[in-house]
C-alpha cells in the first residue's frame, strides 16, 4: 500500500511540476498545448491557477566563442543573462472555503519578447536597421499582474508590462527607449471538463538614439503591436488527457508603417497523463508576412509538429523531460521567388530542433530545473578531463509557500 500511494504523489508531483522558462524550453519549445506558470505572462486570468509561490530564473547562458573548448580560460563575464525573479499570491478572500477572491503577481526584470525590436543585438533588430545605432537598453523592467474569480470558476485578469529609459541632456532628450504593454485575459468553465482561455494585449515601443556619427536616430516613435491568443481544453477520460485547440495572432506595426510583420498560428494538440508523467504533442499550421522598412516583403506558409514528455525516473524527486519540435517553411518573395527553410537543427538555440532536461521536487514545494546543453552525453567527461564550454544552459526554480 506504502509503495502504491508513493506512486501516485509521485505523478501528482510531476503534473504539477510547474517550474518557469526551463520547463517549456525542454518541452517541445513553447507550452501553446499545456498549461505553465509562464502562461500567466500571456493571459493573465490563469494567475489563480497556480499556489502562492516564488519563482525565477538564472537566465540564458550564451558564452561567446561558439564550442571551441577553451572558454572556460577566458577572463570575462560569463554570467547567464536576462535573469528574473517574482511571486504569484493566489486567491486572497475573507472566506477560507470560498472558491472567488484576487490573485495577483509582480515579476522583475523578465525579458519581454517585444523587447527584440529595440535591442540592437536581437536578430529582429538587425533586420530592420543598420547595426550602427546606438540605444541605451531600458530599465526596470517589471509584469504587474491582477486576476478575480468568480464563484462559478471564471476568472478575468488584467496585466502589464513597462521596461523605460530617458536620457536628458542640456534639457534635451538624446536618449529613449521603452515598452509599455498592456493585456486582459478571461478563463470560462464551458461546461464539464471544459475550459476555455482568451488573451489580447497590445502596446507600444520607443526607441531613439544616435549613430556613429552622433546624429539622432528614431527607429521607433510610438509604433505599435498587438496580439491574442485562444485556446481550449477539452476533457477526453478514456485518455486521461485532454484534447487543447488554440489560435494565436500578432501584428507589429514599425517605423511610421514602413515596417509590417504580421504572423498567425493554429492547430490542435494533446495531452496525456501517463504513469509517473505528463505526455503532450501538437500539430499547427504557420503563416507569416514580414514588409521590412522598404526592402522586398515576403510571405510564408509553415507547419510544426511538436512534442514533450516528462516523468519521473528512479527516485520520486528527480524528472527527466525531453521534447523537440519541426518547422517547415514555404517562403515567397514580392518578386516571385521561392524557397523552402527549417528550423535550424542544432545550434545550441531554445528554437532548434530537440531539448534534454532535469527537474527536481522536494515536497512538492521547491522545483528546480534545468535545461542541459545538447552535447552533454558527449562532453560530461570534461568535468575531470579538461575545460569546456557549458553542462547546462538555464535554471529555473519555483518555492510555494
Amino acid at each position: 500500500m506504502r509503495r502504491v500511494m508513493a506512486l501516485i504523489l509521485a505523478a501528482g508531483c510531476v503534473i504539477s511540476s510547474y517550474a518557469t522558462d526551463a520547463r517549456v524550453i525542454v518541452m517541445g519549445r513553447h507550452d501553446a498545448f499545456y498549461r505553465d506558470e509562464v502562461s500567466i505572462f500571456r493571459n493573465p486570468a490563469t494567475v489563480n491557477q497556480y499556489p502562492n509561490m516564488m519563482l525565477g530564473s538564472f537566465g540564458v547562458y550564451k558564452p561567446e566563442g561558439g564550442n571551441s573548448g577553451t572558454e572556460a580560460l577566458e577572463r570575462t563575464n560569463r554570467d547567464p543573462q536576462k535573469p528574473y525573479f517574482g511571486a504569484i499570491v493566489s486567491r486572497l478572500s475573507r472566506e477560507p472555503e470560498s472558491h472567488s477572491g484576487i490573485s495577483f503577481s509582480t515579476v522583475f526584470n523578465r525579458y519581454d519578447e517585444m523587447l527584440n525590436f529595440i535591442d540592437a543585438d536581437s536578430p529582429e533588430f538587425r533586420a530592420l536597421h543598420n547595426s550602427s545605432v546606438n540605444l541605451e537598453s531600458p530599465v526596470g523592467k517589471v509584469d504587474l499582474m491582477l486576476a478575480y474569480s468568480l464563484a462559478n470558476g471564471s476568472t478575468i485578469g488584467i496585466g502589464s508590462y513597462i521596461a523605460h529609459q530617458k536620457i536628458h541632456r542640456a534639457n534635451k532628450v538624446e536618449h529613449h527607449t521603452g515598452l509599455y504593454k498592456g493585456t486582459i485575459g478571461v478563463t470560462l468553465p464551458l461546461g464539464p471538463g471544459m475550459d476555455f482561455e482568451a488573451s489580447i494585449n497590445g502596446g507600444i515601443l520607443q526607441g531613439k538614439g544616435k549613430d556613429r556619427d552622433s546624429n539622432e536616430v528614431k527607429i521607433a516613435d510610438r509604433d505599435w503591436f498587438g496580439r491574442f491568443d485562444l485556446r481550449l481544453f477539452s476533457s477526453v477520460p478514456a485518455l486521461n488527457g485532454s484534447f487543447v485547440p488554440q489560435v494565436t495572432g500578432r501584428i507589429v506595426n514599425l517605423e511610421d508603417g514602413r515596417s509590417l510583420i504580421r504572423d498567425i498560428n493554429a492547430g490542435i494538440g494533446l495531452n496525456l497523463n501517463i504513469d509517473r508523467g505528463f505526455f503532450w504533442t501538437g500539430l499547427q499550421g504557420l503563416y507569416e508576412y514580414y514588409d521590412l522598412n522598404g526592402k522586398e516583403n515576403e510571405q510564408s506558409y509553415g507547419a510544426r509538429v511538436s512534442f514533450g514528455i516528462e516523468r519521473n525516473i528512479v527516485w520520486d524527486w528527480f524528472l527527466i523531460r525531453v521534447g523537440g519540435q519541426k518547422e517547415i517553411w514555404r517562403t515567397e518573395t514580392a518578386s516571385d521567388n521561392k524557397h523552402w527553410r527549417e528550423n535550424i537543427e542544432a545550434d545550441g538555440s531554445d528554437t532548434d530542433l530537440v531539448g534534454l532536461g532535469f527537474g527536481i521536487n522536494i515536497d512538492n514545494r521547491l522545483r528546480i530545473d534545468v535545461v542541459a546543453a545538447e552535447d552533454i552525453v558527449y562532453t560530461f567527461t570534461n568535468l575531470i578531463s579538461g575545460p569546456q564550454y557549458s553542462l547546462f544552459n538555464r535554471v529555473s526554480a519555483t518555492y510555494s509557500f
